[in-house]
Order: structure tokens, then C-alpha cells, then sequence
């Protein structure tokens, strides 16, 4: 009696295996597109109200020109969306118009004026120093936000007040 003959290994290719493995038909997801990247503004950063109506309105042109449906989505804070706030959000988006380059300008322009390089806890920190030293007193609100000089604690208060 003679042992088995070893079977050597076969050699499979890779690709020509996972090309019949992945060669599936994909079914096409009901997702939403994914949004226009903007840039994150806050309101304690003081930007023109007029940078956050021009945001809206890119947005409603982007979602226009990717073929955008609003659909009546179960949200946290409300049960569904009534079909009047459907058609009222879809006619928005249906109706929106790109902006012009003089608006584009305008946007970029407002988006320097703003206080971008503060954020939420220099924000916290200015508020609670305000409510200890009052407003009149901005050396000592200056000194308690360590992030920020004098200069830049009196110009935010100014624009704050």
C-alpha cells in the first residue's frame, strides 16, 4: 500500500475570482446627495446676517442641481414633515437661482468680517467674565481669556455690545 499522492494547491487568480463575486448588480439606494461643503459658521462669531441668507440660497441652488426631492423624514424633534412644509421646502429648492459672481464676492467678503478665530469656549469664557466684572471693566475680562489679547477681547465686545 502506498500513501496518498499529495494534491499541490491550485492557484486561483485573484481578480477572475472576485470579478464573478463583485460583478453583482448593485441596487441604486434612495439616498440623499451628499451636502455643499460651506464653510461652519456660529452666531457668536458675528458674521453679517446677509453671509447666512447667501449660504442659504447656495445651498438651495446645490440641491436644486443635483435633483434634490424632500421626502417626509421622521426627525427627533418632529414626528413627519406635513406635506405643506414638503411642498413649501421643494418650491423653494425648485425656484432657487445660482449666485452671481457679484454675490460670490459679496459672500467671500463677509465671510473676513467675521470673528472666525473665536470659538465656543473663548465665547463661554468672555461671558461668564462679563457677568463677574461687568462690561465696563475689559482689562480683567481680558486677562481671564487666555487666548486672546487685549485688543481683540475690546474689538469683540465692541461688536458684542
Amino acid at each position: 500500500i502506498e500513501p496518498a499522492k499529495r494534491e499541490r494547491k491550485a492557484n486561483y487568480g485573484v481578480d477572475a475570482y472576485y470579478k464573478d463575486v463583485m460583478n453583482e448588480k448593485i441596487v441604486a439606494r434612495n439616498s440623499t446627495p451628499k451636502p455643499l461643503k460651506q464653510p461652519v459658521i456660529y452666531d457668536f462669531q458675528f458674521y453679517p446676517k446677509k453671509l447666512w441668507k447667501l449660504l442659504e440660497r447656495e445651498n438651495l441652488a446645490y440641491q436644486k442641481s443635483v435633483g434634490y426631492r424632500v421626502e417626509a423624514e421622521i426627525n427627533s424633534d418632529e414626528e413627519k414633515l406635513a406635506p405643506a412644509k414638503i411642498s413649501e421646502l421643494q418650491s423653494k429648492i425648485q425656484n432657487s437661482q445660482p449666485l452671481t459672481p457679484e454675490e460670490v464676492a459679496e459672500k467671500d467678503q463677509y465671510l473676513t468680517q467675521g470673528f472666525s478665530n473665536w470659538t465656543r469656549k473663548e465665547f463661554n469664557q468672555f461671558l461668564k467674565n462679563m457677568e463677574k466684572y461687568g462690561k465696563d471693566d475689559m482689562t480683567n475680562v481680558a486677562l481671564d481669556i487666555e487666548t486672546k489679547s487685549f485688543e481683540e477681547v475690546q474689538v469683540y465686545c465692541d461688536v458684542f455690545w
